[in-house]
């Protein structure tokens, strides 16, 4: 399995989770320090001068732990967090056991606090006074019990129930415990993440709820006398679905298991009807086409108008997009000595990694196995050919092609690249006559893509990314040439995504993206703000809200999820 990322604190953000509990218990422990300190005078506590300073360092000293074990970095952070346990919780009970006994005199505290703070005031507000100083011991012990909450303690449980914290994946932020990702009602088991191969999609077999993982390691699955698995039994392994996390909390890691399977196919609730089940099971063991869905390769994926930057960047260029169900893709090219080689610069161009072989021979492919001939197909006059999409076989793949070396010599080799997918048709055309013909890839240039050399395409199945900001109304850019538009985020409109828009940045986006509607053609914003997270997700949303036609993404798992 490919390495991950690791960021310098390996606690995921999650949802009110730890980071939240332990600026609470900071903000508490400061604040039942710095109030211990004013004790004596407010809740009357006949106690020794200096008792008040100690519990307000101890208070304090509880709080710094706990700041510690924000920003710790190794192992020993669990330490951290088990003395900061100790020590705050001896603080606050100490703290608790004073009020409670300070509460007792609770006519001396008043009198005092009346003494302190409402001595030299009107009548009236002596008044107001007396009913502030009778509550204030009340909210002040509230305070403090509730200083080290059930929820904290919840969390700090979860925390401690890792392994290690040295390798937590930072892009998969869930709760810090291996929390199953859903249930499945009407299934017996609970489904986890792993990674497995997208030819595993294909040869995935139908599994039943009595089928059982383990056997499936051995080689010798489906089973022929499946015992129970896909059951909530810890000693089980779960079943892993493609493209995501396994997490291990022996570990605290990511491991692959020894057999990754890449989705569970059918599998047949354990309600069924033994009689059904046996059935299922002869036609699999016959290995029966009855149960192979002839273009399930992208079955039950869902295409989203999501564009993979750099996506030759992913584990897997091309497939990890569509497994997730993006419809744009798009890859950096360099022509040297005739062919093209993608990388997001020359130091990372390798001679096997080309155009030829990470995109187009997958597409053609892909595509001619959406595409089956048999005699139903071969009766059709005029063919439409299918998409990579089975629940969408009408939407076209975006290619978006990004020249880096010199345009007017890398448009001929592009042409010449994409050979294959034209002589079988799966090129989206626009033809002399103006009428132009969807196909399962639609090409467009951008970075040193000329727009002459697109021009002077007769029979035109490459296109144009037009400049989104300030030339979008000139006379060349229409839908035949250009389908989209795309500008620099940052330079258009800059908005961090923290805190509130502006109305100007507001306008420039609805500005932008107004211009390329009026043309026809689809928007899109590149280089928006990746981090923190929260600001990604607010560019995001308000971009979708103005009507953003392609949402550019680095993670690809977050975008689908957020579409």
């Amino acid at each position: 399995m490919k390495s991950r990322e690791y960021c310098c604190c390996a606690i995921p953000l999650v949802n009110a989770g730890i980071y939240l509990a332990l600026f609470t218990q900071i903000v508490t422990g400061a604040l039942v320090g710095v109030l211990s300190f004013a004790t004596p005078t407010i809740v009357g506590a006949a106690t020794p001068s200096f008792a008040s300073t100690v519990l307000g360092i101890i208070c304090l000293v509880a709080a710094g732990i706990q700041l510690l074990g924000v920003i710790g970095e190794t192992y020993a952070l669990q330490k951290i967090c088990h003395i900061a346990r100790v020590v705050a919780t001896g603080a606050f009970s100490v703290a608790l056991a004073w009020i409670i006994l300070s509460a007792t005199r609770h006519s001396t505290a008043q009198s005092n606090c009346e003494t302190s703070f409402f001595s030299n005031v009107s009548t009236e507000a002596k008044s107001e006074g007396q009913i502030l100083c009778n509550i204030f011991p009340c909210i002040y012990l509230y305070s403090v019990a509730s200083g080290y909450s059930s929820n904290q303690e919840r969390d700090h449980d979860n925390f401690n129930s890792l392994g290690s914290t040295t390798n937590i994946a930072m892009n998969d932020r869930s709760y810090p415990v291996d929390v199953p990702q859903q249930s499945h009602g009407g299934y017996t088991h609970l489904r986890k993440e792993s990674a497995a191969s997208m030819s595993d999609v294909l040869a995935e077999p139908v599994q039943h709820a009595s089928d059982s993982y383990s056997l499936g390691r051995e080689g010798s699955y489906p089973p022929r006398n499946p015992p129970s698995a896909y059951l909530e039994d810890k000693d089980e392994s779960p079943t892993p679905r493609m493209g995501q996390t396994y997490y291990d909390n022996d570990h605290a890691g990511l491991e692959q298991p020894a057999y990754a399977q890449a989705h569970p196919g059918l599998v047949i609730p354990s309600s069924q009807h033994p009689g059904v089940l046996d059935e299922i099971s002869s036609l699999q063991a016959a290995n029966s086409s009855l149960l192979r869905y002839p273009t399930a390769f992208t079955q039950g994926i869902v295409p989203k108008q999501i564009h993979s930057h750099n996506d030759y960047w992913r584990e897997v260029p091309l497939l990890t997009a569509l497994s997730l169900g993006v419809a744009s893709v798009e890859a950096d090219v360099w022509l040297v000595n005739g062919t093209l080689h993608v990388g997001h610069e020359q130091a990372a161009l390798t001679s096997n990694r080309t155009f030829d072989s990470l995109y187009i021979e997958p597409l053609v492919a892909i595509i001619e196995a959406q595409n089956p001939k048999n005699a139903f197909t071969d009766s059709i006059a005029e063919r439409i050919h299918s998409g990579v999409f089975d629940t969408s076989s009408g939407t076209s793949i975006q290619l978006l092609i990004d020249m880096k070396t010199d345009g007017p010599s890398t448009l001929p080799a592009v042409l010449k690249a994409l050979g294959p997918l034209r002589d079988r048709g799966y090129l989206t055309t626009c033809h002399s006559n103006g009428n132009c013909t969807s196909s399962a890839v639609t090409a467009i240039g951008t970075g040193n893509t000329p727009l002459a050399g697109i021009l002077a395409l007769t029979s035109r199945d490459v296109f144009f990314d037009a400049p989104l900001t300030g030339k979008c109304s000139q006379r060349d850019i229409y839908p035949a040439v250009s389908p989209t538009a795309s500008t620099d985020y940052q330079t258009a409109v800059g908005w961090s995504g923290l805190g509130n828009i502006s109305a100007s940045q507001l306008s420039a986006i609805q500005t932008h993206i107004g211009n390329a509607h009026g043309l026809g053609i689809k928007a899109r914003f590149w280089d928006t703000p990746g981090w923190p997270i929260r600001a990604r997700n607010n560019v995001w949303d308000v971009l979708i809200d103005n009507g953003a036609d392609w949402l550019n993404a680095d993670d690809l798992q977050a975008a689908s999820n957020h579409f």
